[in-house]
C-alpha cells in the first residue's frame, strides 16, 4: 500500500483504539507494518468478503463502511454476529490461525479496507509493534464474543444447542439426543443444575423428554418456535 498521507490518516484512525495506549514510537512502527504490507481494497454493497468454511485466504481490517457477519449452524438456522465498522476486523483469527473461516462476512455499505494475504500477513507479524497490536485486538475480540454470548439466556443456548443436532438425526424416527445434561452443561457454558431445570421446564411444555443418557425432541417446530 502506498505511503499517501490520506492513506495514512485512515489506517492511523482505524487502528487508534488497539493503539490508543501503545508508545508513539509503536504506533507508528505499526501503522507502517499495515502501510507496507497490506494493500487497499474495496468491496460493494452486498458483496462477500468471505463465506463460512471457505480457506482463510486474506484477513481485512475496515476503514471505512460496515459489514455484516452470519454464521450458518447446524438445521440451517443463521446467527447474526455482531456488526463490524471501521477498526474492526474481518478473518484475523482464521488467518493466523490456519482455520476456516467461521462466518459469512457480508458488506452491509460499500467498504474500504486493507486486505492481508498470507504473505503479507507474515511479514507484518515480524515487526514486534505489529504484533502487539494483533493481541490487543484478539484479546477485544473475545471480550466482545463473550458479551455476545452472555446476550442469550441459558434456556435459549440449550434450545439453540438442541436445534443444532436436528440435521444429524433426519431420518431417525424417535428424534433422540444422546447426550449427558453434563455435556450439554459444557457446551453452553451453564452448570448441569441449570441445564436440567431448563431441560424440566421443557418437558413439562411438551416439548422434549428426559432420559437416561438422551434427550427426545418430541416437537421440533415447537422448539424452535420457542427459541425464536
Amino acid at each position: 500500500m502506498s505511503a499517501d498521507p490520506e492513506d495514512r490518516r485512515l489506517v492511523e484512525a482505524a487502528l487508534a483504539r488497539d493503539l490508543e495506549r501503545a508508545a508513539p514510537t509503536e504506533r507508528k512502527s505499526a501503522v507502517d507494518a499495515v502501510l507496507r504490507c497490506g494493500r487497499p481494497a474495496q468491496t460493494r454493497a452486498g458483496k462477500a468478503f468471505f463465506y463460512q468454511s471457505d480457506k482463510a485466504e486474506a484477513a481485512y481490517v475496515l476503514l471505512e463502511g460496515s459489514s455484516r457477519a452470519l454464521q450458518y449452524r447446524t438445521g440451517g438456522k443463521a446467527i447474526e454476529l455482531p456488526p463490524r465498522g471501521p477498526g474492526d476486523w474481518l478473518g484475523l483469527p482464521e488467518l493466523a490461525s490456519g482455520l476456516p473461516h467461521a462466518y459469512d462476512a457480508l458488506a452491509e455499505t460499500a467498504c474500504v479496507s486493507i486486505a492481508f494475504a498470507r504473505y503479507g500477513f507474515a511479514l507484518a507479524s515480524a515487526t514486534p509493534a505489529f504484533s502487539s497490536l494483533l493481541a490487543r485486538v484478539l484479546a477485544r475480540e473475545v471480550l466482545a464474543l463473550h458479551s455476545f454470548i452472555e446476550d442469550e439466556s441459558p434456556e435459549e443456548r440449550i434450545v439453540s444447542f438442541l436445534l443444532s443436532r436436528k440435521r444429524e438425526l433426519a431420518g431417525v424416527s424417535n428424534s433422540r439426543v444422546s447426550i449427558t445434561q453434563e455435556r450439554i452443561a459444557r457446551a453452553v457454558g451453564v452448570t448441569r443444575e441449570t441445564v436440567n431445570k431448563r431441560l424440566a421446564a421443557l418437558e413439562r411444555q411438551g416439548l422434549v423428554r428426559t432420559l437416561r443418557g438422551q434427550i427426545e425432541v418430541l416437537d421440533w417446530d415447537a422448539l424452535a418456535a420457542r427459541r425464536e
